[in-house]
């Protein structure tokens, strides 16, 4: 049986995408939630083919927990720069063999 999370994490930031591949090395069992449609290797591939312009690419990201039982993150653009300290971060608790 499937749990679902009525939590989502929220990152506003300049680089979504740098952002979220961060969070994606340092959570493990987070992954992206599909890859791209079918007949392209890759986002960008379909993003060319598409039209879709250069400035649009990067808008936003999102991480999902392949096993459902923690919550999606979403890295969103903005244009405003940050002024001062982060107002969210997460603490990962990393065992040791």
């Amino acid at each position: 049986m499937s749990e679902t999370f009525d939590l989502d994490v929220v990152f506003d930031c300049a680089d979504p995408d740098r952002v979220a591949r961060f969070w994606l090395a340092a959570l493990p069992g987070y992954d992206f939630p599909h890859g791209p449609p079918d007949g392209f290797a890759t986002w960008q591939e379909w993003a060319d083919a598409n039209g879709v312009p250069e400035d649009q690419r990067n808008l936003a990201r999102t991480l999902v927990d392949r096993t459902g039982h923690r919550p999606t993150i979403f890295f969103n653009r903005v244009p405003e720069p940050k002024a001062g300290k982060n107002r969210l971060h997460l603490d990962i608790k990393v065992a040791r063999a």
